[in-house]
């Protein structure tokens, strides 16, 4: 146990570190996330994790301070985990593949909305 959580530090660390670049497509995310790459699998993971995370903090963020609709609308004292944000992504993807090629976080911010629709208004 001990030995996952140092990998899994020194993962983080590797990806705070790691020079800018583009983001990688929600294909490039699957891929590594499934693949048999014990190590590269933990770090797209935990990268998808953050990426959710971002979307959550903009949500709230758009909610308290803006005051308009929600991004996506999952039930309220749901919490997606990690292994299910990737089922998430996976399963919207396979329904989109032509997305697959996208940046992972616009493609799961589709997936989000899609999978959480938020009920319409009334006008």
């Amino acid at each position: 146990m001990k030995h996952h959580f140092i990998r899994a530090t020194i993962l983080a660390s590797l990806l705070v570190a790691a020079p800018a670049h583009a983001e990688s497509s929600a294909k490039v995310f699957l891929e590594n996330i499934d693949g048999p790459n014990q190590d590269l699998s933990l770090m797209f993971s935990l990268n998808l994790g953050s990426i959710l995370i971002g979307i959550q903090t903009t949500q709230a963020y758009i909610q308290v301070n803006r005051r308009e609709k929600n991004i996506y609308c999952s039930p309220r004292k749901m919490v997606i985990t990690t292994e299910q944000t990737a089922s998430i992504l996976r399963e919207f993807v396979k329904k989109e593949p032509e997305l697959a090629e996208q940046p992972a976080s616009l493609v799961l911010l589709y997936a989000l909305r899609e999978t959480f629709p938020c009920k319409p208004t009334a006008q």
